[in-house]
């Protein structure tokens, strides 16, 4: 089964109090939690929304990027959602967490200058899949530049 990636962004927002500084975020980070409102809209012309998709139990064992919009730093780790998520998070009502195991944290703390794709962090987005055919782009301008990740690693050409 070949693994699955997502950007994940908990920076400045409009779904519920946001996190406006790098430092609100990390609080989260810290103890290994990441988190996504419900009201988070759909992109696109999706039925589902971006907060829908991070409540779906088969994210567990998927992989993701963390940023805080594209701000300095832009990219903060790498890492591996584990667990179900907890739809009753102490940031209150709205608020799904999911844990995580921290896999690497980004080696580069300059904003992501790269093309605008929805799983980019220089685009207005929060939980989306970085999709299979763009797998390679993802590996050239996310995954070795900031951490030194290639697909091979996961057995992907």
């Amino acid at each position: 089964m070949q693994p699955v990636f997502w950007k994940l962004s908990m920076g400045p927002g409009t779904a519920g109090e946001d996190f406006k500084t790098v430092l609100q975020m990390l609080d989260w980070v810290r103890r290994c939690v990441v988190l996504v409102h419900k009201d988070t809209k759909a992109k696109g012309t999706s039925q589902t929304t971006q907060g829908e998709h991070f409540v779906e139990p088969e994210r567990e064992g998927d992989y993701f990027y963390l940023c805080h919009g594209n701000n300095e730093p832009a990219v903060i780790l790498f890492g591996q959602f584990v667990g179900p998520p907890n739809l009753f998070c102490e940031r209150g009502s709205g608020w799904t967490e999911r844990s995580f195991r921290w896999i690497r944290t980004s080696k580069s703390t300059k904003p992501y200058s790269g093309q605008d794709k929805w799983w980019a962090p220089n685009h207005n987005s929060t939980f989306l899949r970085v999709p299979d055919d763009e797998l390679q782009l993802f590996e050239e301008e996310i995954l070795a530049p900031y951490f030194d990740i290639h697909l091979a690693e996961f057995k992907i050409s």
